[in-house]
């Protein structure tokens, strides 16, 4: 049994005095698995659809999303993008970056995330045939 634990996530410390029992590995192990957040990544290409909200499943719920595209319009090329977290939305260009309530414009879902694609669709995050990378941390 181990004589101590670490300070941080309770996790058994052995003593060479110590005897060893798998019980507290399989302990360990799931306290590690609770504790690291999972990364997802990927991408979906935009249908060119306007004034839709469009569901994407990661099949968790995110704690913080990030989503770019490089869109190409009128000989411009720009980023475009949303960071999600439970608390706000921010929206950014290559003009800037503002701030909006969770669910306004995009928002956390419990098993992905959502967008609601406005007009025009030529400028946002649904560019018919543009790919939009996402990265997650759920």
């Amino acid at each position: 049994m181990a004589s101590s634990q670490t300070t941080n996530y309770g996790l058994n410390q052995w003593a060479a005095e110590d005897r060893v029992l798998r019980e507290e590995f399989n302990q360990d192990n799931a306290k590690i698995d609770t504790a690291l957040p999972r990364f997802i990544s990927g991408s979906y290409i935009g249908t060119g659809e306007e004034d839709i909200t469009k569901h994407y499943s990661l099949g968790c719920r995110p704690k913080l999303l990030v989503l770019r595209t490089e869109n190409t319009f009128s000989g411009n090329t720009y980023d475009v993008g949303v960071i999600l977290t439970e608390v706000t939305t921010i929206l950014f260009n290559s003009n800037g970056s503002y701030m909006q309530l969770p669910g306004s414009k995009a928002g956390l879902e419990d098993d992905g995330f959502f967008i609601k694609h406005g007009k025009p669709a030529t400028l946002g995050l649904n560019r018919e045939g543009v790919k939009q990378n996402y990265w997650a941390w759920c």
